[in-house]
């Protein structure tokens, strides 16, 4: 089941798309193992290996002081979601915090990244089917956390990483390309996380399929209606 997830959503944003973010995720999912026993150095190890990959995982160092195994502060991180779309109601968002900063580098930087987009990444919907999958996939992992925490090591790592990642999708929705590169790195836990809730249900193969389901809708969405992947070509004249 975590191969069939890495492959639906992880593979496609990092490996497919970038070789150099692929083996910098690779680097990173190594650096869980140490990061769970609280093994700082060899955490950091893996950690720097990724970032010189890709510059981009240097902000698991940062997060690396507010995220552990252990189910401390576990309902403050459950409260980022609805804190989230309260903050998105009253247009309190990364971009109107950066423009409240009197330095006017920092506000036409920001207006920059709001205006920047590609044509796949436009805009972020915090209602999307696709978000709410993605809170919805919480609740199950929320209501049995203490049975899944007591038997998987990691769970709650990787269930305050995964809310993490939902969290700055919504806050940072006004800059749409920082939204989804932040969201996407925390999502890299998904594939140890989901096949996580095989235990919650008897019998087991009910998981499996709705997991199944659930990586075949994923496929859809990143390899066909958001045309991330696309055939190769060439842009200039032999």
């Amino acid at each position: 089941m975590s191969l069939a997830d890495y492959f639906a959503s992880c593979y496609v944003i990092h490996d497919l798309n970038a070789i150099r973010s692929g083996v910098a995720v690779g680097f990173t999912l190594l650096s869980f193992n140490y990061w769970i026993d609280n093994k700082k150095r060899q955490t950091f190890v893996y950690l720097l290996l990724a970032t010189f990959f890709h510059f981009s995982f240097a902000m698991f160092f940062l997060i690396y002081f507010i995220l552990k195994d252990n189910k401390k502060n576990l309902n403050l991180f459950i409260s980022l979601i609805p804190i989230a779309y309260i903050m998105y109601f009253i247009n309190i968002n990364a971009l109107s915090l950066l423009m409240m900063i009197p330095i006017s580098y920092v506000q036409t930087l920001a207006v920059a990244y709001s205006e920047w987009n590609t044509d796949i990444v436009k805009s972020v919907n915090v209602f999307s089917i696709f978000i709410l999958i993605k809170v919805l996939i919480v609740l199950p992992l929320i209501i049995f956390s203490k049975p899944l925490g007591a038997r998987f090591k990691g769970f709650y790592l990787y269930l305050k990483m995964y809310i993490l990642g939902i969290f700055f999708l919504i806050f940072l929705a006004a800059l749409p390309g920082a939204a989804f590169r932040v969201a996407d790195l925390l999502w890299i836990c998904e594939c140890l996380l989901i096949p996580m809730l095989i235990v919650i249900v008897n019998p087991h193969w009910v998981v499996t399929i709705l997991v199944i389901v659930l990586c075949t809708f994923l496929v859809w969405i990143n390899y066909v209606n958001s045309e991330f992947v696309r055939p190769y070509y060439f842009d200039f004249d032999l």
